[in-house]
C-alpha cells in the first residue's frame, strides 16, 4: 500500500513512477474494506478496476491527463457499468448501456470508474439515511449524518476511499454533504455541465457537481467536464469584496458554526478582504415561492420521461411503490396523489418568482460591487442519524430538510455557481463549511477566489481511521 494524496499529488507521483496505478487501486481497496462501516459505496468492482489499472500501467500513461485516478459517481448517474439505481429498490437492476456525458468526458481524459456512491433515496433528502441501502455515516463521527443527497460521494472523498467524486445538486446535494464531511463541494452555473443520463429531480434546478479534497482538484475535474481550456487566474485577497447578507444567512446559527464563521471572517479581513454588510431584499420569500413548487411539480413528469427513455421496461408505479425511506415516500406520494403543487403555482414560480429571485441576486452583485457572497454552508453541523424529519437546533425542534438547506437553496434556484470550503473543526470533532456564491457564468473566477481563500484558511483536518492508518 502507498500513501495517496490529492488528485494533483497523485498524478505527479504516478508520472514520476513513485508508485503505479495498480498500487493506487490496491490501496483504495484496502481503505474501503477498513472503512466499511461508513457505507459510502453501493457498488464496486475491484477486479475490473484492477484490470483498468494494469492497462494504464502497461501503456505507461499513468499520470497523463487523469490517467490512473479512480473516481466515485453518485448512484443516480449512468456509468454504463454500475447500476443507475438512485439507491432505490425499484432500480437496483437498472444499468443503462450508455454512460452520461459527464462520465464519458472524465473517462476519455483517463479517469477510472472507481465506485458508485450511496445517497439519499431518489435524491429526496439531505441526511443520506437510506432505508434501502443503509445510512451513510459521517467519517468524522460515524453516529452522525454525512449530509445529502450526495452523502456517499462526500463520505468517500473525506475518508480517502476515492480521490474525488461526482454528485448531483438540486438545492444542496453537493455542497451540504461536502460541508458536513469536511471536503470541498462545487455546484457550477446551471447548464454549464451536461445532465443527460442522470435520474432527475427537477430539470429546471438539477446540475452535476464536484466533490474533492481541495479547490485545485476541483479545477482539474471542472476543466474536463466543462471542456474549457481557461486557466484559473490567481486572485489577490487584498481588496476582494465579499458580501455578508446577515439577516438571512446568519440568522439562528449553531454556536460552533457562528464561532467558526466569525473567526474565518476575522482571519480574511486581516489579509485585506473587504466584507460588505448588505442584505438581499426579500430573499427568503422569493426562494420559498420558487424552491419546492418547481422541484415537487417537475419530479413526477421528469422521472416518468426518464423511465420512458431509459427505463428498459421499468414501471414508474413499481419504482414509487418500492420506495423504502419513509420521508421520501411521504413527499413523493403527496405530490403524485394529492397534487401538492398545482400547475398554476408551478408556472408562477417559473415565470414570476424565479426571474425576480435572479434579478435580486444580479442587482446585489452590481449595486454593492461584490465579487462573491460569503456565508456558512449550513446553520448547523452534522446531527445524529435518524433525525430525518426534525432535528434539535438551538433548543428548538426544526424541520431537518429546511434548516439544513436554508443557506444553500436560494442560489441553486437562481442557477448561480457555489463553492463550499471546510474552514475548521468544532470541539466535538465535526467540520464546519463556508460557501461563496458568484454571479451566473463566473465559475472560473469563483474557483480562483475559492483557491485564494483556501490557501489563507489552511484547513488541514481529516477524519482518522486507526484500523487502517496504523498499518
Amino acid at each position: 500500500m502507498v500513501h495517496i494524496g490529492s488528485i494533483i499529488q497523485t498524478l505527479k507521483s504516478l508520472r514520476t513512477k513513485q508508485y503505479s496505478c495498480t498500487e493506487v487501486v490496491q490501496t483504495l481497496e484496502a481503505r474501503c474494506k477498513a472503512a466499511k462501516l461508513i457505507n459510502a459505496l453501493v457498488a464496486t468492482d475491484w477486479d475490473q478496476l484492477q484490470r483498468q489499472a494494469r492497462k494504464v500501467d502497461q501503456r505507461g500513461s499513468a499520470g497523463v491527463g487523469l490517467c490512473g485516478i479512480p473516481l466515485c459517481f453518485k448512484a443516480n448517474i449512468a456509468t454504463g457499468v454500475f447500476p443507475t439505481s438512485a439507491a432505490t429498490p425499484g432500480l437496483m437492476s437498472h444499468v443503462p448501456k450508455t454512460a452520461s456525458d459527464v462520465v464519458s468526458r472524465l473517462l476519455s481524459a483517463g479517469a477510472l470508474l472507481g465506485a458508485s456512491g450511496n445517497m439519499h433515496e431518489l435524491s429526496f433528502g439531505i441526511t443520506s439515511n437510506n432505508y434501502a441501502t443503509g445510512a451513510v455515516r459521517n467519517p468524522w463521527n460515524t453516529n452522525m449524518i454525512a449530509g445529502g443527497s450526495s452523502g456517499g460521494v462526500a463520505a468517500a472523498v473525506a475518508s480517502r476511499l476515492m480521490l474525488a467524486g461526482i454528485g448531483t445538486d438540486t438545492g444542496a446535494s453537493v455542497r451540504l454533504p461536502a460541508a458536513l464531511c469536511g471536503v470541498v463541494g462545487f455546484r457550477p452555473t446551471l447548464r454549464r455541465y451536461p445532465i443527460d443520463g442522470i435520474i432527475p429531480v427537477s430539470p429546471t434546478r438539477d446540475t452535476v457537481g464536484i466533490i474533492a479534497q481541495n479547490v485545485p482538484d476541483v479545477v482539474v475535474l471542472e476543466r474536463v467536464i466543462s471542456k474549457t481550456a481557461k486557466l484559473i487566474p490567481r486572485i489577490a485577497l487584498k481588496g476582494l469584496r465579499l458580501g455578508l447578507p446577515t439577516s438571512y444567512f446568519y440568522d439562528n446559527l449553531d454556536s460552533d458554526v457562528a464561532l467558526a464563521t466569525e473567526a474565518t471572517i476575522r482571519l480574511l479581513a486581516k489579509k485585506g478582504v473587504v466584507f460588505v454588510d448588505a442584505d438581499i431584499p426579500d430573499l427568503g420569500h422569493l426562494n420559498n415561492r420558487v424552491s419546492l413548487p418547481i422541484a415537487l411539480y417537475e419530479f413526477p413528469l421528469a422521472f416518468q420521461k426518464y423511465l420512458n427513455d431509459f427505463g428498459q421496461g421499468v414501471s414508474f408505479n413499481d419504482v414509487v411503490k418500492a420506495i423504502r425511506s419513509p420521508d421520501v415516500a411521504e413527499i413523493i406520494h403527496d405530490q403524485i396523489e394529492g397534487a401538492q403543487i398545482s400547475r398554476a403555482e408551478y408556472l408562477q414560480a417559473c415565470q414570476t418568482f424565479r426571474p425576480q429571485l435572479q434579478a435580486a441576486y444580479q442587482n446585489y452583485f452590481v449595486l454593492h460591487q461584490i465579487d462573491a457572497i460569503f456565508f456558512p454552508t449550513a446553520p448547523l453541523t452534522a446531527k445524529p442519524i435518524g433525525e430525518d424529519r426534525s432535528v434539535m437546533h438551538n433548543g428548538l425542534m426544526e424541520n431537518t430538510f429546511r434548516i439544513y438547506v436554508r443557506n444553500v437553496d436560494p442560489s441553486s434556484n437562481a442557477g448561480l455557481p457555489g463553492l463550499s470550503l471546510p474552514v475548521s473543526v468544532t470541539s466535538d470533532g465535526l467540520p464546519v463549511g463556508i460557501e461563496i456564491d458568484g454571479f451566473a457564468g463566473s465559475d472560473e473566477r469563483l474557483l480562483a477566489i475559492g483557491a485564494a481563500l483556501e490557501e489563507a484558511i489552511e484547513f488541514r483536518g481529516r477524519p482518522s481511521f486507526p484500523e487502517f492508518d496504523a498499518k
